[in-house]
């Protein structure tokens, strides 16, 4: 992991003025970008196993025909998960949940 997205919330988020984006007129409101913390300093080294590589893979794949459908709009953040309508927008952490399948 290179990047992490923060959720800022509350009165801190108020207070706050938007975080200034290359991609996005006005900068993100109430959401920080920072490198994950490790004791290295250095990006975050995760294991994972080959269903969710090839899961990643596709949806990589998935991605690329989404800038291409969008063309120039397309705000590449450099996101495993951006905004499903295909402008390439960050997702807010309080939006993103899992399910699990009982």
């Amino acid at each position: 992991m290179r990047q992490q997205i923060v959720q800022v919330s509350g009165l801190k988020k108020r207070d706050m003025p938007p975080v200034a984006c290359r991609y996005r007129e006005g900068g993100h409101v109430g959401l920080m970008f920072s490198r994950p913390k490790t004791a290295s300093g250095g990006d975050r080294i995760i294991d994972l196993d080959e269903l969710t590589v090839g899961a990643l893979l596709s949806h990589k794949l998935r991605q690329g025909e989404e800038r291409r459908k969008w063309n120039s709009a397309y705000r590449d953040h450099g996101l495993v998960c951006a905004h499903e309508d295909g402008d390439g927008d960050a997702l807010r952490p309080d939006h993103v949940w899992s399910s699990s399948v009982g």
